[in-house]
């Protein structure tokens, strides 16, 4: 087992090289008490595996991990790098997009399918170099149809969607941003501030028809490592800062989870 201190952006982070099998080895990189990133490199594959992201603002050796978007961007960021130094024979990562909103409420959002109706991407898209492993074709074909007017009757949006998670004085305020909206991004954007009150009981459901059922959340993707190196140093350490551990017990999640 080896042991680095990993330094980019100005940010001090704790890694872990280990080997878990006779054909992987292990990377994780996280702060003094928390295991954030696992990265699995496999001997006989050109690509790496991130296997865990998640976010907590103790995933630094230094500051806190704030805030929370930045800290999550530099966190990956400086694990892929780490990676890559250790393995240049490795080209790509791959991943499975399993991000969530955790609401206040207690319910959850998957990340991947609000990402797309808002902004067009996922997170991942919108910050790191990024495709579809398979179905690319497809998924275009969905981001043409978000980013096409809304053309479906009022009436039927109504009935079969918001009404199950809109109120009623609400209709009139959301039928004028809808016949307004240039688009179905700046119809989602306009409401995507009430996404945890109301999203929960008719996003899915309306991502489903305009998609037809494609599950972004937990599809394959391929990222490129980054290109940029610059404030970015590893330093091995003889010794062992803290146990790496989790500070959550409940499942993990890719790009750390967001509460509302």
């Amino acid at each position: 087992m080896q042991f680095y201190t990993i330094t980019h952006n100005r940010r001090l982070f704790y890694g872990q090289v280990q080997r878990i099998d006779e054909n992987t080895t292990e990377l994780l990189v996280g702060g003094a008490a928390m295991k954030c990133v696992s990265i699995h490199v496999y001997d006989d594959e050109d690509y790496v595996s991130l296997s865990e992201l998640l976010y907590d603002s103790l995933c630094t050796l230094d500051d806190d991990l704030l805030p929370r978007h930045s800290g999550t961007i530099d966190l990956l960021n400086a694990s892929l790098l780490f990676c890559q130094r250790l393995f240049p024979d490795k080209h790509t990562i791959r991943f499975t997009d399993e991000s969530v909103i955790k609401c206040a409420n207690g319910k959850i959002l998957p990340l991947p399918e609000v990402s797309l109706m808002i902004y067009g991407q996922t997170w991942y898209q919108r910050h790191f170099d990024v495709k579809l492993f398979q179905d690319q074709k497809r998924f275009k074909a969905i981001q043409g149809v978000l980013a096409g007017k809304p053309a479906l009757p009022w009436g039927i949006l109504w009935s079969n969607y918001l009404s199950t998670g809109f109120q009623s004085s609400q209709e009139s305020h959301l039928r004028d941003n809808y016949h307004t909206a240039r688009n179905w991004h700046e119809f989602f954007s306009e409401i995507s501030r009430d996404r945890c009150q109301h999203w929960y009981d008719w996003t899915l459901k309306l991502f489903a028809l305009l998609s037809k059922n494609f599950n972004v959340r937990g599809t394959t993707w391929k990222m490129s490592f980054p290109k940029s190196q610059d404030d970015f140093t590893i330093n091995q350490t003889e010794k062992m800062v803290k146990t790496l551990r989790p500070r959550y017990s409940g499942p993990r999640m890719f790009g750390g989870h967001t509460l509302y």
